[in-house]
C-alpha cells in the first residue's frame, strides 16, 4: 500500500508538471538565458541540509518516510518500548502535546505501543519510494528537485501574466537566485512541494486551452493539483479555496465542462477528511468533523446541500459556449470586486493588526492570522518588497498591459500571502514558499517586463542591469543563507556511528531525545531517548530499563550521549566509539534577519551497556 501511494503522488506530480509546462518552453533564441537560470539554481540548491534530527519538520518527515518505506504499513508497533513496563513508558516520551518519543512519530495507543506519523503523511509517503528505490541521502535532493520545477512552473506563470517571452526565464532566475529560496529550498520540508503543485495548478486552469478535447485534461489536472497541495502543507489551503470559488462562478457563465473540475477536487478533499479522521489529526480538526459521523443525517443533508449547489450552475444556465475560465468581467464588476476586495483586507488587518497568534490553542489557529509584512521585508529586502509591490500595483492600474490572466493570478496568490501568521525568525519564513514569494515574483517580473523594460521599447536594453541589481543588492546583508550547509556530513557520521550497533542487531538507549530520531527511523536500530531537558533525573527510565533486561536480556544494547561519560548503579559502560562533527549554523534571530554564522561541533560518544551484576 504504501509503495503505491508513493508512485502514485510521483506520477501524478510528473503528470501535472508536464501538461502545465507545455507548452511553455523557450523558443531556441530563448534557451539560453532559461538554461543559464536552472544551472544557478541546481548550483545553489545541489548542497541540502542535513536536517535529520528529531523534533523539528524536515528531520520528522525525513525520518517518517525511512520508517514507512521500511514498514510498509503507516502504523507499527514499537518493539523496545513494548518491553518497557506500562507504567514506565511516559519515561521515555518527550514533552510534547502528543504521546512520542522524538516529535515525527504519534504513539496512538501507550498500552499497545501502536505508532504512526504525526505530521501530513503525503510527503513522508514521497519519501518512502524515494528512500526505498535510491536510498536515504537521495531523500534529500527531493525538495531541491521540485524547487527547480516550481521554478520552472513559475515562469510559465509568468508568461501567462504578461504575455512576454523573456517572462520564461526572468521569473525561474529571480526566484533561484532569491537568498531565501536558496535556503528554504534545501531542506527537506514541504512547502516547496505545496507551493509546486498550485504553480502547476494556476498554469493549469489559467492557461487552459479553448479545444474541449485538450480543455477536459487540463481542468482534471488542475482540480488534482489543487486536491493535492493541502495535503502536503495546510498554507495551500487558502488557495485551493479561492481557486474553487473562482471557477464555481465561472461555472455561471462558462462551459459546463468546467465542472469537472470539481471531481478530483472533492476527491482530495475527502481524502483529507480521511487522513484527519484515521491517520493522523495534525491540525486538531477531527474534533470538528467526527462529530458530523456521529450524525449520518446532517452528514448526508450537507453533502446534498453541496452536490446542489455545484449543479445549480450546470443546470439552471443557459448559455452553454460561454468564453473561456479566464474571460475578464465588465469594468463595472471588476469595480465591485476590486472595492470589497480592498475592503475586506483593509477590516481583517485593521483587526489583526491588534493581535498575534495564539499558540496555545490547536495548530489550526496559528495559519489564520495576518502576515508579519515587515518580516517578510526583513528577509526578502527592501528593494525586492519595493519592486514587487509597484508591479502589482501596475497590474491592477494598468490592466490594458497585461492578459486577462494577470490579476486573477496574482490575488490567488497574494490573498492567502496576507494570511500566513506571524513570521518570528528564519524556521518560520518557510510559510513565503508556498504563495508570497511566487506572487512576489510574479509582480516583479510584471514590473519589468511591462513597465520598466518593455520588449518592444527601446528602454529593453535595461533589463539586464536591472535584473542585476535586484539580485545583487539583497545578497551581502543574506549571503549566510546561500553559502551555509546547515548539519553538513551528519548523514554519513550517524551512519557510521549506527553501524556496529545495526550488525549486531543491537539497541540503542540514546541521552538527548532528538538525537534518538534518525537511528530508530533512518537506520532501523530499536531505540529509547531521555530527555535530559525537561526529566530531573533517570531514576525511573533506569529501573525500567533494568526490569526490561532481567526479565528477557534479548540482543546488546548500546548507550549513545553528547554529553560526559555515563555514571549508573544499574549499568556498566565501556566506551566503543567517540566522534566529533563539525558543522555551521545560522544564528536565528526574533523578527529579523540572521546576522551571524557559528562553527559547532557535535560530539557523539557510543557505549556498550550491560546489565551490572552490583545492580540494585
Amino acid at each position: 500500500m504504501i509503495a503505491a501511494a508513493s508512485f502514485t503522488l510521483a506520477l501524478a506530480a510528473l503528470a501535472v508538471f508536464l501538461r502545465a509546462l507545455r507548452p511553455a518552453l523557450p523558443s531556441r533564441r530563448r534557451i539560453g538565458p532559461a538554461v543559464l537560470a536552472l544551472a544557478a539554481g541546481a548550483a545553489l540548491l545541489a548542497r541540502p541540509h542535513e536536517d535529520i534530527l528529531g523534533g523539528l519538520d524536515g528531520g520528522a518527515y525525513l525520518c517518517m518516510g525511512a520508517r514507512l518505506a521500511a514498514e510498509q504499513t503507516p502504523f507499527y508497533t514499537d518493539a523496545f518500548l513494548e518491553d518497557i513496563p506500562p507504567a514506565d513508558r511516559p519515561a521515555f516520551l518527550y514533552p510534547y502535546p502528543y504521546d512520542t518519543k522524538y516529535g515525527p512519530e504519534w504513539i496512538r495507543d501507550l498500552a499497545t505501543t501502536c505508532t504512526g506519523p504525526w505530521f501530513q503523511p503525503a510527503y513522508s509517503l514521497l519519501l518512502s519510494g524515494v528512500i526505498r528505490g535510491f536510498g536515504l541521502r537521495a531523500a534529500l535532493y527531493v525538495v531541491p528537485l521540485f524547487c527547480l520545477a516550481a521554478a520552472l512552473l513559475l515562469g510559465r506563470l509568468a508568461f501567462l501574466v504578461t504575455d512576454d517571452p523573456r517572462a520564461r526565464w526572468i521569473a525561474p532566475l529571480l526566484v533561484l537566485t532569491c537568498p531565501l529560496v536558496v535556503w528554504q529550498g534545501r531542506f527537506p520540508r514541504p512547502e516547496v512541494i505545496a507551493s509546486f503543485f498550485t504553480l502547476a495548478g494556476l498554469c493549469l486552469l489559467l492557461g487552459a486551452r479553448d479545444a474541449p478535447r485538450s480543455r477536459l485534461p487540463d481542468l482534471l489536472l488542475a482540480g488534482l493539483a489543487f486536491a493535492l497541495a493541502p495535503l502536503f502543507h495546510i498554507l495551500a489551503g487558502p488557495v485551493t479555496l479561492l481557486v474553487s470559488i473562482g471557477v464555481y462562478v465561472r461555472l455561471w457563465t462558462g462551459p459546463r465542462r468546467n465542472g469537472v473540475f470539481f471531481i478530483p477536487l472533492a476527491a482530495g478533499f475527502a481524502l483529507f477528511l480521511a487522513q484527519t479522521l484515521f491517520w493522523t489529526d495534525t491540525y486538531s480538526l477531527a474534533r470538528f468533523v467526527r462529530p458530523l459521523f456521529d450524525r449520518p443525517r446532517i452528514l448526508l443533508s450537507l453533502l446534498a446541500a453541496l452536490a446542489t449547489l455545484i449543479a445549480l450552475p450546470l443546470l439552471l444556465r443557459r448559455n452553454r459556449d460561454a468564453p473561456r475560465l479566464d474571460r475578464p468581467l465588465s469594468s463595472r464588476l471588476n469595480l465591485l470586486a476590486g472595492a470589497g476586495l480592498a475592503v475586506v483586507v483593509a477590516g481583517v488587518y485593521a483587526w489583526a493588526l491588534l493581535t498575534r497568534p495564539d499558540y496555545s490553542q490547536p495548530p489550526a489557529y496559528h495559519y489564520i492570522h495576518r502576515t508579519d509584512l515587515p518580516s517578510a521585508v526583513s528577509f526578502l529586502s527592501w528593494p525586492v518588497a519595493l519592486a514587487a509591490l509597484a508591479g502589482a500595483i501596475l497590474i491592477f492600474a494598468a490592466p490594458r498591459r497585461f492578459p486577462p490572466p494577470a490579476r486573477p493570478a496574482l490575488l490567488l496568490l497574494g490573498i492567502p500571502a496576507l494570511i500566513i501568521g506571524d513570521i518570528h525568525d528564519l524556521f518560520m519564513t518557510r510559510y513565503f514558499m508556498v504563495s508570497l514569494v511566487p506572487a512576489a515574483v510574479l509582480a516583479i517580473t510584471a514590473l519589468l517586463t511591462r513597465g520598466l523594460a518593455p520588449a518592444e521599447s527601446r528602454r529593453r536594453r535595461a533589463l539586464p542591469p536591472l535584473l542585476a541589481l535586484l539580485i545583487a543588492l539583497p545578497l551581502p546583508a543574506r549571503l549566510p543563507l546561500v553559502r551555509v550547509t546547515e548539519n553538513r556530513g551528519s548523514l554519513r557520521a550517524f551512519e557510521e556511528i549506527a553501524r556496529p550497533v545495526r550488525d549486531s542487531n543491537g539497541r540503542l538507549v540514546v541521552e538527548y531525545s532528538r538525537l534518538g530520531a534518525p537511528f530508530e527511523h533512518l537506520f532501523g536500530i530499536p531505540t529509547l531517548p531521555l530527555d535530559n531537558e525537561h526529566l530531573p533525573d533517570y531514576e525511573q527510565a533506569e529501573h525500567a530499563l533494568a526490569e526490561a533486561f532481567s526479565r528477557s536480556p534479548g540482543p546488546p544494547c548500546f548507550f549513545l550521549t553528547p554529553f560526559r561519560t555515563p555514571l549508573s548503579e544499574r549499568f556498566t559502560f565501556q566506551l566503543m566509539d567517540r566522534r566529533r562533527i563539525p558543522h555551521q549554523q545560522v544564528l536565528s534571530r526574533r523578527w529579523a534577519l540572521p546576522e551571524h554564522v557559528t562553527p559547532r561541533t557535535l560530539s557523539l560518544s557510543l557505549f556498550d551497556m550491560r546489565l551490572s551484576t552490583s545492580a540494585p
